[in-house]
């Protein structure tokens, strides 16, 4: 029976129909998965393999499913017989290939002194000069297209340790890199390139002869990951073929997983250093001076160290933490370093070390707050250090691991093993929403709107809110007439009263079972950190961070009830990357990218997945006064010179990515920031651009 696919409703932008594709090793594994998911696209494949019974056979099996899919023998060690692929494939589609799939690869497992070096050699010319070599070979062909796609196939070990794999992890940490230099070197030439890393996945790649206790290392680790389990080959291959799509077309440069204080003070000492510190104990703080006055220090400068943490589970954490947390670990260094700003001009050469904690980085147990906080202080340093280095103050954050401390102790009081097995709920239609609800927060314009059409057009039953009675009545009819199934209601997220008011509005219409979440209102903020006030940290900090986390506590049990949740978080690149005079919007943006991480491991055992997608400048209401001012043609010249797509994005290139996470086919990917940037994060630096803040 044919499996040939029409367009996702209609829509072109979710249709290969007619484009030409090459997957390299897809006659098994994820090669064989992602032939057959570009071609229910409509893509025509040409495949390659060693084996040409294995290519016949497989050839058979697409042709009954009424695929068109070719296939040649190549052994892709070898420069010529690489060479001699192009050429049939140039053959075979008339000199053009949208799309270029390197997924062929070699695993060595392997310690380190282990390898030989023809092991090392084979390992690295399959992995990183074949992909390489046939890009190059395919690089007039996919001019020739006119729009084409580059995705590599790497691998978690690309970004993170795993025991006995060096040879290959270095192989995928170089097809990482590479990922981001061809997305910035032939965007000129419409090629977009990215790169997806899976984590463990069942696939006949793995070595047959294991032995048993390198199998329970692996069993370990696989039990580790918050979903539990490995990856199937069609839960990776449908990011694959989204990656390819016109609906990913302002998507570049990107790498994908799909995984499922008193040292201080006496080092600065030693190095001669005359240090102020304080401390909210008078007894400690004295004894503390005594003792180092007896060393010879000269102790009566500043480090931001003092933080608490809250060890809890974001289910148990109330308004009170928040706002404790908030407070002391994160606006405190804020104004502190605002209102040493002065002092540290005057010394000529000033330092702001900001303690972190690899919690702000990666996610940790019970730190669904103290992680969210530590990202802002991250996300802080690269804007701080952006901003002031033309007063010469550098700025770094340390974000040390595991330290014996109180705060640490503490965490490890009260840790609890929470991760059980949990298999999560799959379905039959990997890319329809049908049935599923959705709340969609600011959904009646920009990024916003286009979502919920985005989530509507898959079959979705959304709900919207927004501040403005008249916007949405409008919004809602505009929906209705095409018939979409949309409610809507008025809420000022910023209140708690209205975001509890705003649930359960949401449980009554959905009868108290809710998929999809898609944290989208938020408030644009662009003013230099010296000139922020209070009150512009209260209303930044309750619109962009406070109300996705309260909104995410409050909709987990409509979560847990539909038995399949997906949190969608609306960032920034100004979360990622530092940019002038948006210190702290950009902050709370890597808030909001830490607690994705945090909630993705706490919330998995729920069968709820959590991501991000950051985008660059995408046009909507939030740069109209950019637009507009007096600089307005400079601005845009400037996100044209910066982005090496060339332009700033469209809200339906955002709502694309936004929609793809919340489908059944992205089941294995949870904990990602994503960014939709037209490759500007992998370009040198975004601070050519100027702000109407300065």
């Amino acid at each position: 029976m044919a499996e040939a696919a029409e367009p996702v409703f209609g829509d072109k932008k979710w249709s290969l129909r007619g484009m030409t594709a090459l997957v390299t090793g897809g006659t098994r594994g994820i090669g064989y998965a992602i032939v057959e998911e570009l071609a229910r696209f409509g893509a025509l494949v040409h495949t390659c393999g060693r084996d040409q019974n294995m290519i016949n056979k497989r050839i058979q099996v697409w042709e009954s499913k009424g695929f068109k899919v070719t296939g040649s023998v190549c052994d892709l060690s070898f420069g010529d017989q690489r060479e001699k692929l192009i050429e049939t494939v140039s053959s075979v589609f008339d000199g053009k290939l949208n799309i270029l799939v390197n997924n062929a690869a070699l695993v060595v497992m392997k310690g380190a002194t282990e390898y030989t070096l023809e092991e090392y050699s084979s390992v690295m010319s399959t992995n990183v000069e074949s992909s390489y070599h046939l890009c190059q070979l395919a690089h007039p062909l996919l001019k020739a297209s006119g729009n084409a796609s580059i995705v590599f196939m790497s691998s978690v070990a690309g970004a993170i340790s795993i025991p006995r794999l060096s040879a290959y992890a270095a192989s995928k940490g170089a097809i990482n890199q590479l990922t981001k230099n061809l997305a910035c070197e032939w965007a000129t030439d419409s090629i977009r390139v990215n790169a997806v890393s899976p984590w463990a996945v069942n696939t006949q790649i793995s070595p047959p002869d294991l032995n048993d206790l390198l199998v329970q290392e692996y069993v370990k680790l696989i039990a580790k990951t918050p979903i539990a389990r490995s990856a199937e080959p069609n839960e990776i291959s449908p990011l694959v073929a989204f990656l390819c799509l016109p609906a990913a077309s302002y998507i570049t440069g990107q790498v994908i997983s799909i995984d499922g204080g008193h040292a201080i003070v006496e080092e600065l000492a030693g190095f001669g250093a005359i240090i102020h510190t304080y401390s909210r104990n008078q007894t400690e703080l004295n004894e503390c001076l005594q003792e180092w006055q007896l060393k010879g220090f000269k102790v009566t400068g500043s480090v931001n160290n003092a933080a608490v943490a809250v060890p809890k589970e974001a289910l148990n954490t109330t308004a009170e933490d928040m706002s404790t947390l908030r407070s002391t670990n994160f606006e405190s260094v804020f104004h502190l370093s605002k209102l040493a700003h002065p002092l540290l001009k005057a010394s000529g050469n000033g330092i702001i070390v900001f303690i972190s904690l690899v919690a702000g980085v990666t996610a940790a147990p019970l730190t669904p707050l103290y992680g969210p906080y530590n990202g802002a202080m991250n996300q802080l340093t690269k804007n701080l250090e952006c901003e002031r280095a033309k007063d010469n103050i550098r700025a770094n954050s340390i974000a040390p691991g595991v330290i014996r401390t109180s705060l640490s102790d503490a965490i490890r009081q009260n840790l609890k093993t929470s991760m059980g097995e949990q298999e999560l709920i799959r379905r039959n239609k990997r890319w329809s929403l049908n049935g599923m609800t959705a709340l969609v927060t600011g959904g009646t314009r920009g990024i916003g709107h286009a979502t919920v059409e985005e989530l509507a057009r898959f079959g979705a039953i959304v709900h919207t809110c927004s501040r403005n009675q008249i916007e949405l009545d409008a919004r809602l009819h505009e929906w209705k007439n095409k018939g979409f199934k949309v409610t809507g209601s008025v809420c000022d997220l910023s209140s708690r009263e209205q975001r509890e008011k705003l649930i359960e509005t949401v449980t009554s219409i959905f009868q108290g079972k809710l998929n999809i979440l898609i944290n989208n209102a938020a408030i644009a903020f662009v003013k230099p950190t010296v000139d922020i006030t209070a009150e512009d940290m209260s209303t930044v900090s309750s619109t962009n961070f406070e109300s996705v986390f309260h909104l995410s506590q409050l909709a987990h049990p409509l979560f847990k009830a539909s038995g399949n949740g997906s949190i969608v978080f609306i960032s920034s690149v100004g979360g990622v990357r530092g940019i002038p005079s948006v210190s702290l919007y950009g902050a709370y943006k890597g808030a909001m990218n830490q607690l994705t991480k945090n909630l993705a491991c706490e919330w998995a055992k729920d069968n709820i997945r959590t991501n991000t997608v950051a985008p660059w400048v995408i046009k909507t209401s939030m740069i109209k006064p950019f637009e507009e001012g007096p600089e307005g043609s400079e601005f845009l010249d400037g996100i044209a010179r910066q982005t090496p797509i060339g332009r700033a994005g469209e809200p339906d290139e955002v709502s694309s990515l936004v929609a793809f996470l919340c489908l059944p086919a992205a089941s294995y990917i949870t904990g990602q920031i994503i960014c939709v940037d037209g490759g500007v994060t992998v370009t040198v630096n975004v601070n050519g651009l100027r702000s109407t803040g300065n």
